[in-house]
């Protein structure tokens, strides 16, 4: 009987270090717009909470869900959510050749990303 009680008892530490030892902890929405010379509203920059498709899990190093919105003369250019290791609030321009202004947000708790 005191064997399988301590096999019990191993099994259930096993299995919380399994679980706990997960590839991914974070959830973020993930998808990237690229203008084509034709401005048009699409998934990624819309109401992506409509589009469960677009949320996915993060690699464990990833502490951030992120949003980068480069806009070029007002103009949305570029448009990514995404999973980050490191992320920095701020806006900046990219090079002044380009006038492309970059937006970065950033937020740590699941699907924050909106």
């Amino acid at each position: 009987m005191d064997t399988l009680l301590l096999f019990g008892v191993l099994c259930g530490i096993l299995m919380s270090v399994s679980a706990s030892g997960s590839e991914y902890n974070l959830t973020c929405y993930d998808c990237l717009y690229l203008s084509k010379r034709v401005y048009y509203m699409d998934d990624c920059q819309g109401d992506v909470t409509m589009h469960d498709d677009l949320l996915q899990p993060c690699k464990k190093r990833d502490t951030f869900c992120k949003i980068e919105k480069t806009t070029n003369h007002g103009i949305t250019v570029r448009f990514e959510r995404s999973c980050a290791e490191t992320c920095k609030e701020e806006c900046r321009w990219k090079d002044m050749v380009s006038m492309n202004l970059i937006c970065t947000k950033c937020c740590q708790h699941n699907a924050c990303n909106v």
